[in-house]
């Protein structure tokens, strides 16, 4: 076959309901099948337990964690609250259908930055592809998450801004950015400092091309005076500040946190070490997540021929040459600076000269958006080579080398993923050579796979919108909700979290609490007492044996440190003997009335 003969071959990707179609499958992978739905669990701890309060604030009286609602300066928590109280909802129902929205309107979003950086929507397809199977990378944060949170329901609008930037629309990127500081101020501030240092790259660009026009050297090179530039940059800065207001407005009208900016409270970075130190500490990491870091930026720079302008040796970029355009290789260049001074700060302010400011910020957790542009890059490498422009084997090469940058998940998803690249491989070095396969075939059978994994997947690992905690253990918070009254109290076995989910009540503390820690320095010294006094010596692994050791005494001690909660029970194991009235059992445990 004549290359002309095959180039034809290389339709792009179909726009229109078939596109929305294919972000509908992905979605339906995604929630039910790659990245399975779940309820009850991880952040979920903290968060429901926080939108129950914010819709009724007589609930969980005297818990010191959910005080801590009073530092998240946010709107998420409260308009949910407002939501799940007008609505009559379930707040599973809710969450549910918040999560399967925004994983959709985040493949859509995604694919609108991919073919904003790289103009070809068959890279965007592969890039979505690729974005489909969430796993964590440095500072330990999902790349694409099974749960709602404040980050996940607002990505769709970081990944608009981003696209936005590329495109020097200063004041939507910006003001983006603003409405989504409202939701999660920590990734918005991330993604602000990505445009900000992208901008004053292209305001650069623009000031250094715009002198060489002048003396009638590359009279095409400037397509818009840099004062313009310079001044619809500072609109959008102004636009930004304005739609994060509010937000600002919690912060100067709420409580003060004790957080000096400086240097921190004795014992606070310990407990962070201790509880968080995957967030915070990078010494502290192991070094096989650097190593897969590492090989994925090197699967990227080896398909540098692909997408970079200068050695793609393009002009500009366009769906029969699908580069990077050099507004989007200045503005991917100032996120890399971005993200390489917020890594420095992070090193040197936390692991050498701790501040307080520095360590809230955990810059790390900035990667996973270089990661998310990395992936287009990679995309941008498949179809480079399957347009023959670099050769296949090099394309294939590059990313068996990058697939390890995905270990960090199930052994089933990741199998997934190996077998959705392998066929997305298989019909580009021969499908579209050997059976004239056009890109969309390609791209389906890619997406096959995954699709047709997804019954299986919630067959073995069964799907629920409700809880996913431990039956036993959802079963006793059921019981607490209807048979206690709602100023109840309950002491429970430090390594067991999320009682308060599905029981609405008090919990005196728990492992999971001294996560809120970032936000209050004060709350460090809170939790760490409360765990002692519930047997926690300072060794995670052994906080069942603390616990099981405590004397009747202590439990009445620790009752008595609860004068906000007239009826105050205690969730022990069964093989725990102590003096106190049982009034339910369920597997392993059993609730002991204490007061």
């Amino acid at each position: 076959m004549s290359p002309d003969a095959f180039l034809r071959k290389l339709p792009e990707w179909p726009s229109g309901r078939v596109q929305h179609g294919f972000f509908a499958l992905l979605t339906l992978a995604a929630v039910f099948g790659i990245n399975p739905y779940l309820y009850g669990l991880y952040n979920h701890c903290v968060t429901v337990p926080f939108v129950y309060d914010a819709a009724n604030p007589g609930l969980y009286p005297g818990d010191d964690m959910v005080a801590q609602l009073a530092y998240f300066y946010t709107y998420f928590l409260s308009g949910l609250g407002w939501l799940y109280r007008v609505s009559g909802l379930p707040l599973e129902w809710i969450f549910f259908g918040l999560h399967s929205l925004s994983i959709y309107l985040t493949f859509w979003s995604f694919f609108y930055l991919a073919r904003t950086l790289i103009p070809c929507r068959a890279v965007a397809a592969v890039a979505c592809l690729l974005l489909l199977f969430g796993s964590k990378t440095l500072g330990y944060v999902g790349t694409l998450e099974s749960h709602l949170m404040e980050r996940t329901l607002i990505m769709p609008l970081e990944f608009l801004a981003l696209a936005w930037v590329i495109r020097g629309r200063w004041v939507w990127a910006f003001a983006g950015i603003g409405v989504a500081f409202c939701i999660h101020p920590l990734s918005a501030f991330y993604v602000g400092v990505f445009a900000g240092m992208a901008g004053l790259f292209r305001l650069w660009e623009a000031w250094r091309t715009e002198g060489i026009t002048a003396s009638g050297e590359h009279p095409a090179s400037a397509a818009e005076p840099f004062k313009k530039q310079a001044l619809r940059f500072g609109l959008g800065l102004l636009a930004g500040a304005l739609a994060a207001a509010p937000s600002l407005y919690l912060k100067a009208t709420g409580p003060e946190p004790l957080m000096p900016v400086g240097t921190p409270v004795d014992g606070w970075l310990d407990v962070l070490f201790m509880r968080s130190a995957y967030h915070v500490f990078p010494f502290d990491w192991p070094w096989h997540g650097w190593l897969r870091a590492g090989l994925f930026w090197g699967a990227v720079w080896l398909l540098r021929r692909a997408w970079l302008p200068a050695v793609a040796g393009l002009s500009g970029a366009g769906e029969t040459h699908p580069a990077l355009s050099r507004e989007g290789w200045t503005a991917l260049r100032g996120m890399l600076w971005a993200f390489a001074g917020m890594a420095v700060l992070g090193v040197v302010f936390t692991e050498f000269v701790p501040l307080s400011i520095v360590v809230q910020f955990q810059f790390f957790r900035a990667y996973r958006f270089l990661m998310y542009l990395g992936m287009i890059l990679l995309a941008g490498g498949w179809y480079a080579a399957a347009r023959g422009h670099i050769p296949v084997g090099q394309g294939m090469a590059a990313f068996v080398l990058a697939m390890p940058a995905w270990l960090e998940m199930v052994e089933l998803k990741y199998a997934t993923l190996l077998m959705t690249m392998a066929l997305l491989w298989f019909g580009t070095a021969y499908g579209m050579r050997r059976w004239d396969w056009g890109l969309p075939r390609v791209l389906l059978l890619a997406l096959a796979f995954p699709v047709m994994v997804t019954p299986a997947s919630m067959f073995l690992r069964g799907f629920s919108i409700y809880s996913h905690q431990e039956s036993d253990w959802v079963a006793l918070q059921h019981w607490a909700e209807r048979q206690t009254p709602v100023d109840a109290g309950f002491i429970v076995p430090p390594n067991r979290k999320g009682f308060r989910v599905d029981s609405k009540r008090h919990v005196f503390v728990d492992w999971n609490d001294g996560t809120q820690s970032f936000f209050n320095q004060a709350f460090a010294g809170d939790w760490i007492r409360e765990m002692t006094m519930v047997g926690f010596n300072g060794d995670p692994d052994a906080m069942g044996d603390g616990y099981r050791a405590l004397p009747p005494r202590q439990f009445q001690v620790v009752a008595d440190s609860m004068p906000l909660n007239p009826s105050v029970y205690a969730v022990v194991f069964k093989d725990m003997d102590l003096p106190f009235n049982e009034v339910f059992a369920k597997g392993e445990y059993r609730v002991l009335k204490v007061r």
